[in-house]
């Protein structure tokens, strides 16, 4: 036994001896298992990763089209790894990749002996087009792993783009989807709507208009990712209109804050807590009253308003107007309470009477805007010639729908007594009250005198 472990020492001192003088001679293996241990562990190439032994490794091989394969195959492998290299080391590796591509194509060029020699030379050159990629993404976020493949294969390509379409990395998405030609629409529509949340519009035009689906495109041509105009005004109307410079004030301030005062004012915050609540509900509820009350004054005076500011207003009409159809502008006029807007915009593209009254006319009577309706009308032409076919069928209207309130009120505010007398005739017939019915006989009395004083001085003229 002392001789076993005599043997053993001498063997283990030979070994860390070798290791230790290795720098001065050739690695080399001495036919003694232990001592050949010691060196495998111990052994390291002076200059690694080498690209040039790499070379010389595949250059034995012999054979041009498994020297090819072989670089090709350790350059796929190389690319998986190299997300889990340290930052410093990824460009390194994909230099490395690029070298042994390099090297596998000429290997290619250099085989004879397998027809297809132009298609492998082909793939090296698709594939150093896609190490610049591989190294923007390598620098983005070390999560990306994708081997130099992923590229070739749809499925893998989308998966990737959806990711950095999830991450915000716009530009690089749409860099892999035209490298691997694949569908960039959705890239373009995140992209425009992110724009949009931050209130950049002039720039979520340019995105936009890459993705829009048009209202007259033929139904079997239209691309299944595209956006609609109605889509992007929705979410114009649901962001918010803080300016950009407002957020870029707000990051500032961010960014230069204490973190330590902010600490110190965190108890003083949460003994205040509730007390600033109670005043936040308070405040909130008082708002409310308010909005109410003034969206009574405001129904009783016919001023509804739009919430969406002007700046807003203006991008969804440039999306509508460009992008959408008349019925979709006129739509959000009425929902905004454009009432003058809406109207032009059914004169101008000479809409069927059906849209007017749907669009236009029942909304001003559920919301109580005939004033503004008429109003709109003398805006738009004060000698009402453009706009009397509206007028006519608004009158035509509430007799067939038996409005007759409404349409007393619509032709006195039109300066028609006559036929504001002959509508109080009609309510005449139809009121039970007899105090109710000689107002209106003593209404249409005094219409036919205004319409007989009307008619005489359009006769002096």
């Amino acid at each position: 036994d002392n001789n076993k472990n005599n043997n053993t020492i001498n063997t283990n001192e030979q070994a860390n001896e070798y290791v230790q003088v290795k720098h001065k001679s050739l690695w080399c293996l001495t036919a003694t298992d232990d001592v050949d241990n010691k060196i495998r562990e111990a052994h390291f190439f002076e200059t690694a990763p080498s690209i040039h032994l790499a070379r010389s490794l595949l250059d034995l091989c012999g054979d041009f089209n498994e020297a090819g394969k072989a670089a090709f195959e350790i350059c796929d492998d190389l690319s998986s790894l190299a997300a889990d290299t340290l930052h410093e080391h990824r460009q390194l590796v994909v230099e490395i990749m690029e070298s042994l591509l390099k090297y596998a194509r000429l290997q290619f060029q250099k085989d004879n002996t397998i027809g297809d020699s132009f298609g492998r030379v082909s793939i090296c050159d698709s594939y150093l087009g896609h190490l610049k990629l591989i190294r923007r993404l390598l620098a983005k976020d070390h999560r990306y792993v994708v081997s130099i493949s992923d590229f070739t294969h749809t499925e893998r390509a989308t998966l990737l783009r959806d990711h950095l379409i999830q991450d915000d990395y716009m530009e690089l998405a749409v860099e892999v989807c035209d490298q691997c030609a694949i569908d960039s629409k959705l890239v373009w529509i995140a992209w425009g709507k992110s724009l949009l949340r931050l209130g950049m519009y002039e720039e979520a035009k340019g995105k936009f208009q890459r993705c829009l689906k048009l209202p007259n495109s033929d139904q079997s041509q239209i691309h299944e990712h595209l956006i609609t105009a109605e889509e992007i005004v929705g979410l114009i109307e649901c962001t918010s209109p803080t300016p950009r410079l407002e957020l870029e004030q707000i990051c500032k301030q961010i960014s230069i804050s204490d973190p330590k005062e902010s600490h110190k004012d965190i108890n003083q915050d949460d003994k205040n807590n509730n007390h600033e609540q109670e005043e936040y509900i308070q405040q909130l509820q008082n708002r409310v009253e308010a909005d109410i009350k003034s969206l009574k004054k405001n129904e009783q005076k016919s001023e509804l308003k739009s919430f969406l500011d002007k700046k807003r207003i203006e991008e969804c009409v440039y999306y509508l107007m460009n992008f959408g159809s008349p019925t979709q502008l006129i739509r959000f006029y009425m929902r905004h309470f454009l009432i003058t807007d809406a109207v032009r915009c059914c004169i101008s593209n000479s809409l069927e009477s059906s849209v007017y009254v749907q669009l236009i006319l029942d909304i001003c009577i559920n919301f109580g805007l005939m004033n503004q309706l008429q109003l709109s009308f003398s805006t738009i032409d004060q000698t009402l010639d453009s706009v009397n076919h509206l007028i006519v069928l608004t009158v035509k209207y509430f007799q067939f729908k038996k409005h007759y309130n409404l349409l007393y009120q619509f032709l006195l505010n039109s300066n028609h007594f006559s036929g504001a007398a002959l509508t109080c005739i009609t309510l005449f017939g139809l009121a039970k009250d007899s105090s109710e019915k000689n107002s209106f006989l003593l209404k249409a009395k005094a219409h036919f005198q205004e319409a007989l004083t009307q008619e005489k001085g359009q006769t002096n003229s």
